[in-house]
Order: C-alpha cells, then structure tokens, then sequence
C-alpha cells in the first residue's frame, strides 16, 4: 500500500514541477495484460504502469499489477528512479549510465505470504545494447512468521536486434524486471517488440522463457509468459 500511495503522490505533483524550474521532458503510461503457465501454478494479471522523466536526466517510474496465482489473490507493485549519473557521456557518445533504486512488493493474501524488496542498481544503455547489475535486499514473511531475509545478485541484459521509427525488436536476459526481483538462478529469456501507430501510442509485446536454475537450459526449463499491452506517450 505504501507503494500505491507513493505512485499517486508523484503524479498528483507533476504539475507544481514547474515551480521548482524543472522540466519534464517525457511521461509515459501504460496497459498490461499477462498470463504464465508453468510446472508449479498458471497466473494471470492485468498491470498499469506511468513513468515521468525530468530535464532528460531524472526518471521515476511506478506500477501495480492484480491477479491471480493459481487460484488465489496476486497481487505487485513497485517504484523507482534514477539519475543519469555522467550526463555528458550521454550528450557525447548517446550511452546513459544510470544510478538506481526501486522497491518492489508481491503479496499472496491467500497464502498469507508478503515479500518487500529493495534494489539498487547500476545501468549502462546504449542504442543497440543494455546491461544493468545490483543486489536485491529482500524480506519475505511466510504465515505471520518472522521474515526472513535474502540478498540477491540482480542482472539484467539486453540488445535489440533490430529497430526503426516504427519497430523495435530486443532479446534480454536476466532475473529482475519492473515488478520482479527474483533468486539468482531464475533466469529468464525474453523477447520483446514495441510497434508504434502513431506519434502517442504503441503496441508492446513480450514472450519469456522462465528457468528454474542455471545447470542447463535443458533441465531447468519451469515454463513460460507472455504479455501484451499499449503504451501512450506525451
């Protein structure tokens, strides 16, 4: 609930941004429809992400996500931001490197399970590739227990294969995204697209595959996501 109430402060206070003689450069919205089946359980959710970015050098960016796990409540959110730390390499050479820091939180009420995680991370981000590398400090209470605590070595990869003023096609690799941070052998390999109609809007979409380890991606195969979704920007 923090999150959610975080999310609505920052948007209800992008009109006084002004007063403080920044600009906002960039804002961004978005729909999600999602839906994985793998060994354990198949779920489903429906997301609503918004982003802001400030004089092309601040971003914020939050979201909450509700459906189901198998046949119980799911429910994620979280928010981030981060700065373009060398913002003259990005003028120069058109590479961002970023300092971050997200929280994410998934709750099972029907389990009576609640993780809390926050993740700080360093991003570099060119036009054709991407890498970004942090820890994940995570607190995972299990049935009203004490939580337990878990560090995590979060990476994240990604290139686009090919792009153009109305295509863009990209392959990642990691085990962290928007609304999950998960354990260091949950790899996933994802394929995504952004297909734009016009100036505002564009159609995103997204196949993952999910691994449970990293022996082999023979063996270790858990299964798979997929989603799709508009995005508007202005």
């Amino acid at each position: 609930m923090r999150c959610i109430v975080f999310s609505l402060m920052v948007f209800l206070c992008v009109h006084s941004i002004h007063a403080l003689d920044l600009k906002l450069t960039r804002k961004e919205a978005g729909i999600d429809v999602r839906g994985e089946y793998n060994r354990s359980f198949w779920s489903w959710d429906i997301s609503a992400i918004g982003e802001v970015e400030l004089q092309k050098r601040y971003n914020f960016k939050s979201g909450i996500a509700l459906g189901m796990l198998d046949r119980g409540a799911d429910i994620k959110a979280f928010v981030s931001s981060g700065i373009d730390i060398l913002p003259n390499l990005t003028e120069e050479k058109g590479l961002a490197f970023y300092g971050n820091i997200a929280y994410l939180y998934h709750g099972m009420p029907e389990y009576y399970t609640h993780a809390h995680s926050v993740l700080p991370y360093l991003s570099l981000q060119g036009k054709w590739a991407g890498i970004a590398l942090g820890s994940t400090f995570r607190f995972t209470r299990f049935s009203g227990g004490p939580a337990v605590f878990e560090p995590v070595l979060s990476f994240l990869g990604s290139v686009y294969v090919f792009q153009n003023d109305k295509l863009r096609l990209g392959l990642s690799c990691g085990n962290f995204s928007d609304f999950y941070s998960e354990n260091l052998g949950a790899l996933s390999l994802r394929i995504n697209s952004d297909m734009r109609l016009n100036e505002r809007w564009s159609l995103a979409f997204e196949i993952a595959l999910l691994q449970s380890g990293i022996d082999s991606l023979a063996t270790t195969f858990y299964g798979i996501a997929g989603k799709g979704g508009m995005r508007f920007v202005w």
